[in-house]
């Protein structure tokens, strides 16, 4: 997939918690301070997100608000990557 096709595309709950764990083990097993809070700040809201009830927006919602922060932190190209190496375990 192209970083366009990445960008213009929402992924599913499943890979948005996909991300969200392996976020969490980068912040476990990460020395850099910037990209530990980064990553921190990014994810931090998707666990509340993704126990509401879902629906047929909240994927778009979620990953826009995922998007936004990371482009916030300079860690856009960091979370398309992420995504599309967690897609690619998915066989998306």
């Amino acid at each position: 997939m192209s970083i366009k096709e990445n960008v213009d595309r929402s992924p599913s709950k499943e890979v948005l918690i996909a991300m969200l764990g392996s976020a969490l083990v980068q912040i476990r097993a990460s020395d850099d301070l910037k990209l530990i809070r980064g990553l921190a700040d990014i994810f931090h809201n998707l666990p509340p997100h993704l126990a509401y009830k879902w629906g047929e927006t909240s994927n778009i919602q979620a990953y826009e608000t995922i998007l936004k922060k990371a482009s916030q932190r300079g860690l856009k190209n960091y979370i398309l990557k992420l995504r599309d190496s967690t897609e690619k375990t998915f066989d998306v």
